[in-house]
């Protein structure tokens, strides 16, 4: 889990980590949060966290849209039962979210 935090939330990607944002969890700690919780519900092993992704079109959202949208969709899939990442990638020609929920 912490390689794929790491990727998601790469500097170089996010504008310095900009667009990054999280929900339910600290996003400067989020796997340390979320371990922790795990940890806390005896769930550490199987499966530690879930990876995804949201593509938008190139021109058809900025990265405040994109992050926005990314935020939005996480509340309303899990609410305030996990903790998740949402990060905006703008180093290719269409921006997209990786959300890490964990």
């Amino acid at each position: 889990m912490l390689q794929t935090l790491h990727y998601a939330a790469d500097g170089q990607k996010t504008d310095e980590a900009v667009y990054v944002s999280a929900i339910n969890c600290p996003k400067q700690t989020a796997y340390e949060s979320m371990m922790a919780t795990k940890r806390r519900y005896g769930k550490t092993g199987g499966n530690v966290a879930y990876h995804g992704y949201m593509s938008f079109r190139e021109g058809e959202v900025n990265a405040e849209q994109a992050l926005a949208i990314g935020k939005e969709t996480v509340r309303r899939m899990w609410g305030d039962k996990y903790e998740v990442l949402v990060a905006v990638h703008r180093n290719t020609d269409n921006l997209h979210n990786h959300i890490c929920q964990g």
